[in-house]
């Protein structure tokens, strides 16, 4: 029996985003670098089916990056717009877009070079298909790995990661003795950002999905099968469809997806992670409502236009890689997963809200106190002078000094309604909890959360919760898995169907139940999802490497063990 060795990492670098710590943006077509306000996460929400909790593409899906039929080489087809040439290989051979930076480890044990080359690259606990998995590779992924395993049920050769664990090259690993990169592979994600991609969202029902880019000639027929679709769905374009929508118009997008399989885990602990950099100011937020089109290209659509793979309904959301120009003089944003989609009907996203919770220390101690109402009013207390009533915006906070009948009394000298405002405070810790074991709060009632380890809490919070017919359970429970980001979609009676590709920082706890960031609406502090716990993009960052299990270098997503359990969740009223 094969003996696992104990991972010896020498050295780990790790990929920074661009544009001071705001979000990297891909090239634009005037030939320019990264704006700060083009600088928007890419990433997505939530589901009735994770169409990848571990990274799976979905049926008859290419992998990302990959170049589909029909495809000149792993190119495009198309000319990079704004990208500046890359002669290296390395650096960036398809249009100028990095590379993941390489995981390093003792040369020694790991002399060998190798690139993720399919969307999910499994990762094993041992050189054996029937060991546990314990995570996963995303296309364009680099690494050292170590020699050569045969057998195993790998039908080629396992090779070891200076992370831990194991990969059969047959799954999607490409492997080498001098570095090797993935030209046609998407970008690596940001993960010292508020989001780990960029993202669009359709602002014009039947958006085409395209598998490749297409010649002139089937474009006039995807233009004609448009027209035809908007004359009978009503749906023709208008200037209103335009237009950047309000925070008030927010999609109702849902939550869940399909979990990966749980594993109980006894306690775990772990330092706090660097405060995150402030994020920089963002303008509005997303679609209100959903334009129904006829779903995936009918036969007769599919003979005239087969490059198209599906239609994109209104408000439903892609992670950007960036955006070429193709031969036909059309812009197409290239998407993570390796698809495109015309840039005239996709606007670049921005509006993720800037909101974060507060570190708990000394100087913001618990009870802590956040504006929940949208309405909420700050009024002179009696016998002050020279104070005016002035509106108090939604999740403000606040500094509560004390209690005056039916209000709080504030450091200003103004009063507040109790009923205005959520008030987070120290929750006992569980019974059976080890001296210093982590565990995040969740209250359903306040929507409010608290991580702690041990009894000292580290984090205090607004969330959104299930809302009705979509509750989020209670109870006590272990994350089994995270992901940088996984796409999620489906269709509901009430809210219709939604897609969105990489929802951001996914901690998934129970069934399709998640932790994850939700940049598409602003409403923490409000029951509004379909039952995961929606979290600001800041505060899921935080989250995400804070809690258990950890993520290694160069992995987009990881299971829970029994020896790299999960941090536990209690949810409760």
């Amino acid at each position: 029996m094969y003996k696992p060795r104990v991972p010896r990492i020498a050295a780990v670098t790790i990929a920074l985003c661009v544009a001071c710590g705001s979000q990297r943006a891909p090239g634009r077509a005037d030939g320019a670098g990264p704006r700060a306000e083009d600088a928007a996460p890419r990433g997505a929400a939530t589901a009735d089916r994770a169409r990848s909790d571990a990274g799976d593409a979905a049926p008859g899906e290419p992998d990302a990056g990959d170049a589909a039929p029909g495809e000149p080489g792993a190119g495009d087809g198309g000319v990079d717009a704004g990208a500046p040439d890359a002669d290296s290989e390395i650096a960036a051979a398809d249009g100028g877009v990095p590379a993941y930076v390489e995981v390093e480890g003792d040369l020694a044990l790991f002399p060998l070079h190798a690139v993720a080359t399919s969307l999910e690259v499994k990762i094993y606990s041992s050189p054996r298909s029937m060991a546990s998995r314990v995570g996963y590779l995303r296309n364009g992924a680099r690494m050292r790995v170590g020699p050569p395993i045969r057998g195993g049920g790998c039908g080629g050769a396992w090779h070891e990661l200076p992370t831990g664990g194991f990969v059969c090259a047959r799954d999607g690993l490409e492997v080498r003795s001098g570095p090797v990169a993935r030209p046609s592979a998407p970008p690596p994600p940001c993960m010292s950002c508020p989001l780990p991609y960029e993202y669009g969202f359709t602002r014009l029902a039947s958006t085409p999905m395209l598998a490749r880019l297409p010649d002139l000639d089937e474009t006039r027929v995807i233009d004609e099968i448009i027209a035809d679709r908007e004359r009978a769905s009503g749906t023709a374009p208008t200037k209103q469809a335009g237009r950047q929508p309000s925070d008030a118009q927010a999609t109702s997008t849902s939550d869940g997806g399909e979990a990966a399989p749980p594993t109980a885990a006894p306690p775990d602990g772990g330092g706090q992670p660097a405060p995150l950099p402030a994020p920089p100011a963002q303008p509005t937020d997303v679609p209100s409502e959903v334009d129904a089109t006829e779903g995936p290209p009918s036969a007769a659509e599919q003979r005239r236009a087969p490059s198209v793979s599906t239609w994109l309904e209104r408000g439903f959301f892609v992670s950007i890689n960036r955006l070429i120009g193709a031969k036909n003089r059309r812009l197409y944003f290239k998407t993570v997963y390796g698809r495109y989609v015309p840039e005239n009907r996709v606007f670049r996203f921005t509006g993720f809200s800037p909101f974060q919770g507060v570190r708990v220390d000394a100087g913001h101690p618990l009870p802590i106190y956040f504006v929940k109402s949208p309405r909420a009013f700050l009024d002179p207390a009696p016998g002050t002078r020279g104070l005016e009533r002035v509106r108090a915006d939604r999740l403000t906070l606040l500094d509560v000094t004390g209690r005056e009948g039916r209000a709080y009394r504030l450091a200003s000298g103004h009063l507040v309604e109790r009923s205005w405002v959520a008030r987070i405070d120290r929750t006992p810790p569980p019974p059976d909890l080890v001296p210093g074991e982590k565990w995040i709060d969740v209250d359903l009632s306040e929507q409010t959360l608290v991580a702690y380890q041990g009894d000292t809490p580290i984090l205090a919070t607004m969330v959104s919760t299930g809302k009705e017919g979509f509750d989020t359970p209670s109870g006590d429970f272990r994350i089994k898995s995270k992901h940088v980001a996984t796409t999620m979609d489906g269709n509901t009676a009430t809210d219709g169907p939604y897609s969105i590709e990489d929802v951001p920082w996914t901690m998934y706890f129970h069934r399709s139940y998640a932790l994850h960031g939700a940049f598409w609406h602003r409403q923490y502090g409000i029951a509004r999802s379909h039952g995961c716990v929606n979290l600001s993009p800041n505060d899921a960052r935080f989250l995400f490497d804070w809690t258990q299990p950890a993520l290694p270098p160069g992995w987009h997503g990881v299971f829970a063990t029994r020896e790299n359990p999960g941090t536990r969740v209690i949810v409760h009223e």
